[in-house]
């Protein structure tokens, strides 16, 4: 029932949106994710990425890409270039959830699996999955 009511909440809020992200954080901790998408400007899976924290127990909804626009660095080695993106073209491709050992999300982006079942350093036990919704939405679900 949650995913129903998420998806349609998705749908609702993105309609007028490109790409938006709905994420849930049941596990028992706190938990930090860098995640990644791609605009117009840098097509290529992966291009961006910007670090949230998501405190246990809450959710966190994103319309489109640009609501994090203060955060979004450029994927590349050096220092770290920050950049705004744009909803033209863009969509979300993966998700890390801090010191796991792969990024989830869209096969054929940086991604190695939709699912990931993981205990972190500090203990805390969860269960991630990232699921494409339609239209560019994703609902990334991070469970004990």
């Amino acid at each position: 029932m949650k995913k129903l009511l998420a998806a349609l909440a998705l749908v609702a809020g993105a309609s007028s949106a490109n790409a938006g992200l709905f994420i849930t954080n049941n596990a028992g901790c706190d938990l930090g994710v860098q995640l990644t998408a791609h605009d117009v400007n840098h097509p290529a899976a992966c291009s961006y990425y910007v670090f949230v924290e998501i405190p246990r127990n809450t959710a966190r909804a994103y319309n489109n890409v640009t609501e994090l626009n203060n955060g979004w660095q450029l994927n590349q080695t050096g220092i770290p270039n920050y950049a705004n993106m744009t909803a033209t073209g863009s969509g979300w491709d993966a998700a890390w959830v801090y010191s796991s050992p792969y990024f989830i999300g869209n096969p054929g982006t940086c991604a190695a699996a939709t699912t990931l079942s993981y205990t972190d350093n500090w203990g805390c036990t969860y269960n991630a999955s990232w699921t494409n919704l339609g239209g560019n939405n994703v609902l990334l679900e991070l469970n004990p």
